[in-house]
């Protein structure tokens, strides 16, 4: 019974389409804000947003809302923190796969490699 109850709860994973994992560092134009991204192009993925600006060094959940063709949107919500930080705003990323760029709301754009 308990095997059979674990094969059901496993089974819808084994069929999921699998999309890759995005994992880039990616920079703004001065240098001073870094972005380790973790995410996926799909909206079932809770992927990791890690970011460094002077003394902060801060992780956010990233979880994917909105996937178009070239670029996804999703929601970076506090996770911890290295630096002692106990909470953080969220904010929407955007990642676009054209342009090889994620943004951090509406005007911080970073380059990513």
């Amino acid at each position: 019974m308990g095997r059979l109850v674990f094969l059901l709860l496993l089974s819808p994973l084994a069929f999921a389409e699998d999309k890759p994992l995005i994992i880039k560092s990616c920079t703004t134009e001065s240098g001073q804000s870094i972005y380790d991204i973790e995410i996926k192009k799909d909206k079932n993925f809770y992927g990791e947003i890690r970011y460094r600006y002077m003394e902060q060094d801060i992780f956010y959940t990233a979880n994917t809302d909105i996937v178009e063709d070239d670029k996804f949107l999703g929601i970076a919500e506090f996770k911890s923190s290295r630096t002692g930080e106990t909470k953080g705003l969220s904010w929407i990323y955007t990642y676009n796969f054209k342009d090889n760029t994620l943004m951090d709301g509406d005007s911080v754009i970073a380059f990513c490699n």
